[in-house]
């Protein structure tokens, strides 16, 4: 499921409306109608649980390797279950609190979740995940079961605890529960924390830091219910009118405030994190040399120029698995091709424009393929920049010489890469998307011909990490061999619409 898709804001929606509802519920409601929620809340939650175990059992999936109840995500699912039936203060509420507010809450917002809707496991994935926060608004902030003191060290050691079971697991079974065997293969907050098993203790640290941040939380919420004035029947209310109404609403604003920060800093750091730690890969820019493919004396011959960034020159993979030097060789099965590569590691489009357009000119080139769009979107480019760009770059190799076909990608799909943590990566996604979309338009205003390599290939690249090299980001010879295909039937599509006369 691609992240912060429709399907999936729904699931998000769905879980804070309904957190929002049970968190007010118990004020309104009496206790025994509270309960038969809370318990109602609990079957849910088993019956996603169960659900979902067996369809991977039916589906031939199941694998001990991956489906063990060993995620701290499966430990509050059950121990949230076991809370809701019976709501009362003490350890089990506590780690529904700390668990769902930390594990939980990150797989709502980060799914890993190969299957959307309306697959079965869509539903039991955010029957669990989103039950679970559910649950511990219910408790805390409904019923008020608030966390009792040193609360944060029991559940810490429990954690741990949790951990070393899921580390016995691990080595049991050959898997990677919590990551104690290995880090994500994608981009993470744990990439800068050192190699195994350095990560694991700054692990450790961060989640410590969590917990004392939901303390305070906890803290907080039980000054304001000591603080409380009370009715004649018990509940906890305000005596000055509207200054209830208005206090919730400025704290809900400030919260939303605090939380949109937050996520600022959160893609701040993960960009950081990607940038930072992608490792050296020995890369050298490839010879811009005119190279000749085919037989010499083919009675036809074409004059091939490529321009754009990395992928264009190959990167990730050796010179001769790449779609310059592959392309080349498709083109000449039938004519002698003499291919130029004037493609730069890290270019724009507006560099393609500024630095690479006038050599191609000068070759007065017959085919043109342009790959360029994820150095924009990684960089933040104006869309409008975008489109400008590519529009000089055809206006211009068109009034050099007419009849040249041009052939342009947009962006590859950025939601693919591992060296991008979410939620950036998501994020890298939909723009990229959105910039494939500005291309398409030009695209048709001037008779280009698209190579969807993001449309047509993307979902291959987000299952399959061995489609990327070691640095995460670029292509491997693999990755690009899926390209290759999608790229040369646009080539072949241009050349035809090129040769081909027009109707009288």
């Amino acid at each position: 499921m691609r992240l912060f898709s429709p399907e999936h804001m729904a699931a998000i929606a769905a879980t804070g409306l309904a957190a929002l509802v049970l968190a007010a519920a118990p004020r309104r409601l009496s206790r025994p109608t509270t309960l038969q929620i809370a318990r109602a809340l609990a079957i849910l939650i088993l019956a996603g649980f169960v659900i979902e175990q067996i369809t991977y059992v039916a589906r031939g999936e199941w694998s001990a390797r991956r489906n063990l109840p060993l995620q701290l995500s499966d430990a509050v699912t059950l121990v949230s279950i076991a809370a809701l039936w019976r709501p009362r203060a003490g350890l089990l509420t506590e780690l529904v609190f700390f668990w769902a507010f930390s594990a939980s809450l990150q797989g709502l917002l980060t799914p890993d979740l190969p299957d959307t809707f309306p697959d079965v496991l869509y539903f039991t994935y955010f029957a669990t995940h989103g039950g679970v926060i559910v649950a511990a608004c219910l408790l805390v902030l409904g019923l008020r079961l608030l966390p009792r003191r040193w609360a944060v060290w029991r559940v810490y050691g429990l954690t741990a605890a949790f951990a070393a079971l899921a580390a016995i697991g691990s080595v049991a079974t050959g898997g990677n529960y919590m990551f104690l065997r290995n880090m994500p293969s994608t981009g993470s907050i744990l990439d800068p924390l050192g190699p195994w098993p350095v990560y694991i203790l700054g692990a450790a640290v961060i989640g410590l830091a969590m917990l004392l941040v939901l303390e305070g939380i906890a803290r907080a919420l039980a000054r304001r219910e000591e603080g409380a004035p009370r009715s004649a029947d018990g509940r906890t209310g305000t005596c000055g009118g509207r200054s209830a109404p208005v206090r919730a609403v400025r704290r809900i604003l400030a919260g939303v405030l605090a939380a949109m920060l937050a996520f600022v800093a959160l893609l701040g750091i993960e960009a950081l994190i990607a940038v930072q730690t992608v490792p050296d890969d020995g890369y050298r820019a490839p010879s811009q040399a005119p190279r000749t493919f085919g037989d010499p004396d083919a009675r036809r011959s074409l004059r091939y120029v490529v321009l754009g960034d990395s992928t264009a020159a190959g990167r990730g993979a050796p010179y001769e698995s790449g779609i310059a030097v592959l392309t080349a060789r498709g083109l000449a099965a039938d004519r002698q091709v003499t291919l130029t590569n004037l493609a730069v590691s890290g270019a724009r489009m507006g560099d393609v424009r500024s630095d690479q357009l006038p050599a191609a000119l000068d070759i007065a080139p017959d085919v043109v393929f342009v790959s360029a769009g994820a150095n924009d979107v990684t960089g933040l480019t104006r869309l409008g920049s975008v489109r400008d760009d590519l529009e000089q770059i055809v206006q211009r190799l068109r009034d050099a010489r007419r009849e040249v076909a041009i052939v342009v990608t947009g962006s590859p799909d950025m939601g693919a890469p591992p060296r991008i943590p979410q939620p950036l990566r998501a994020i890298a996604g939909w723009r990229g998307r959105h910039l494939t979309d500005v291309v398409r338009e030009v695209v048709r205003e001037r008779d280009l011909v698209l190579a969807p390599i993001a449309e047509l290939t993307g979902r291959r690249f987000r299952a399959d990490r061995s489609l990327f090299a070691a640095d995460g980001f670029h292509p491997s010879a693999a990755g690009y061999a899926i390209w290759v295909p999608v790229i040369q039937a646009a080539l072949d599509r241009a050349l035809t619409r090129r040769d081909t006369p027009p109707e009288a």
